[in-house]
């Protein structure tokens, strides 16, 4: 908890580009380029909020993998930065990304998910370093919740295999 003092979080799920130049040619390799796409992404990151003038971005996140049912991984990442959350909420007041529909929060729903994509310099970072347009990030409202979140299965070490028969998101078809 102490990671995410202040409630200075956010959440980011960095998805792959499935089409152009940047999109890896199979589900394998995106598991391969995962490590060296996200160094890429937080390298650009971290001259970002340099040039902001806010303090420098250390090694505050956790980061774990997911697949889609079709196998295709995404990472989600859980991060520390009270100014960065600071400017994220304002970014998102001033470009008028709150869900129309009075924020439901369903993946499903377009307004929902349009106010959660990356805000449009992060967007760049991102597809600069080969994720994809699906991108998001939200603000961390309770530590708890995105703690829980990022560690879900492992909370429910009892019901992992149960989960597991489920098809959840977990990478089973990761490369060893």
């Amino acid at each position: 908890r102490t990671l995410f003092r202040a409630l200075g979080g956010g959440f980011a799920v960095l998805t792959f580009a499935r089409n152009g130049e940047r999109a890896p040619a199979t589900i394998n390799d995106a598991y391969r380029e995962i490590s060296d796409r996200w160094n890429k992404f937080v390298k650009r990151l971290r001259r970002w909020v340099l040039w902001m003038g806010w303090e420098p971005l250390r090694n505050e996140w956790m980061q774990t993998v997911e697949c889609h049912k079709n196998g295709w991984p995404h990472v989600n990442v859980i991060l520390s930065h009270p100014q960065l959350a600071d400017w994220l909420r304002g970014e998102r007041h001033a470009l008028g990304l709150v869900s129309a529909c009075g924020g439901c929060g369903l993946n499903e729903c377009v307004s929902c998910r349009s106010a959660r994509l990356l805000p449009p310099h992060l967007r760049a970072m991102a597809e600069a370093s080969g994720f994809g347009p699906q991108s998001t990030i939200e603000i961390a409202n309770n530590s708890d919740a995105a703690l829980g979140y990022i560690v879900k299965l492992a909370a429910k070490h009892d019901q992992t295999l149960g989960e597991v028969a489920k098809l959840t998101q977990l990478p089973t078809m990761a490369p060893g």
